[in-house]
């Protein structure tokens, strides 16, 4: 026979009041901060010895799902269960060892991945654990949007139902996206592509490049300028971003040539009307008669294209990378200055989280752990993931 609601467990609140109010933490790692020190006091009072973050996070996890999903834990407790509940049945629920509900998947055979990504734990899509993890998988990104925001949630072994939306709803509220995306725009009608962009090549075989502005980094009791040269691959939208002391000439190609040692030489560079870059065109012809420049550039044949004068639109693919690159290090630094190897440690990590961040849509009720990234084209035979 059909059990009645009333055969399930009543709301976990009414039976066990919460020690530590959830909704009063801004942060996923305050909150397990905190719990995890009650625990360290009950740990001291009983003399045990407790991993006490660690069962701090599965107090939290716990909780939460009994306080989201009471039929459900009381569906998969019963024995004798005669029907299946639907959300049990679409995402395959099952209790683990601790007692919390995880979500099987379809790659079990697989051995690149870990138990905890194979078999994520369910979590309420408007709880406020729920809000606070999600926003700290969004600031581990660096603030990137959603699609990024949910293949971080993804790869912690988390499964939100509805996890676009919830992930948008939480995004909605970040001040800092707030701040620096609440900008007018006004869409234009895109022109086709061209060939050099739709051919299938290697990685950076056409790449952008451009500076940014420069940024003031700590150089012990005075401050000096230095800037970013982005390289950008034109077909799969990798970013390579090297920390150049000026604007020079000798900065460019000795930048050039450390791009080079680790991503081979391009066929074609592309780039705006700037003065270090028109002038390294030109020297670019010039280099042809010295031997050094033959032996490592000239069976590649190098060349170096500058779009239109007066036509900033047709730089549009890196100046929007530059754009995103600002903005997550205006989001993760701030006004602070910072010490040059702490800004090499920034931009390294910056570098990761862009050629990280899906090029296709995912669809919140795909299953499947596995997003194409920039990485996926630059590392094809490192492990998955490890390219996360």
């Amino acid at each position: 026979m059909t059990r009645s609601v009333a055969y399930y467990p009543v709301l976990y609140e009414e039976r066990h009041p919460l020690v530590v109010p959830f909704d009063r933490f801004s942060s996923f790692f305050s909150l397990l901060r905190v719990v995890s020190l009650v625990y360290k006091f009950i740990a001291i009072r009983l003399n045990k010895q407790w991993n006490c973050e660690s069962k701090a996070g599965h107090y939290l996890m716990k909780t939460m799902q009994q306080q989201e999903f009471p039929m459900k834990i009381g569906y998969l407790n019963d024995p004798d269960r005669d029907h299946i509940l639907a959300r049990v049945r679409s995402l395959d629920l099952f209790l683990d060892p601790d007692g919390l509900i995880r979500s099987k998947g379809r790659i079990d055979s697989s051995i690149h991945f870990s138990y905890e990504i194979k078999n994520p734990i369910l979590i309420g899509k408007q709880h406020p654990v729920t809000r606070l993890i999600i926003l700290d998988c969004h600031k581990a990104c660096c603030h990137l949007g959603t699609g990024s925001t949910l293949v971080e949630l993804r790869r912690r072994g988390y499964w939100v139902p509805q996890g676009r939306r919830a992930v948008n709803q939480v995004l909605y509220d970040c001040a800092r996206c707030k701040r620096y995306n609440s900008r007018s725009m006004h869409p234009n009608v895109a022109a086709d592509l061209p060939s050099y962009r739709t051919d299938f090549c290697t990685p950076y075989r056409h790449s952008g490049i451009d500076f940014t502005g420069h940024l003031w980094v700590s150089d012990g009791e005075s401050d000096r300028k230095v800037y970013l040269l982005l390289f950008t691959c034109l077909n799969i939208r990798a970013v390579h971003i090297e920390v150049v002391p000026n604007m020079s000439i000798s900065s460019f190609f000795q930048a050039l040539i450390r791009f080079s040692n680790q991503n081979g030489v391009p066929e074609a560079l592309y780039s705006d009307n700037a003065r270090t870059f028109i002038v390294a065109g030109k020297l670019f012809s010039r280099l042809n008669l010295f031997r050094d420049y033959q032996d490592k550039y000239g069976p590649c044949n190098l060349k170096l294209r500058t779009i239109p004068p007066f036509s900033p639109w047709y730089g549009g693919t890196w100046e929007r990378c530059i754009r995103t690159i600002k903005t997550c290090l205006f989001k993760i630094v701030g006004k602070g200055k910072l010490d040059y190897f702490t800004l090499l440690t920034v931009i390294s990590d910056i570098q990761r989280s862009v050629n990280n961040r899906p090029l296709t849509y995912q669809s919140s009720a795909n299953k499947s752990t596995t997003t194409v990234t920039s990485n996926m084209f630059l590392r094809p035979n490192q492990c998955p993931e490890l390219l996360l």
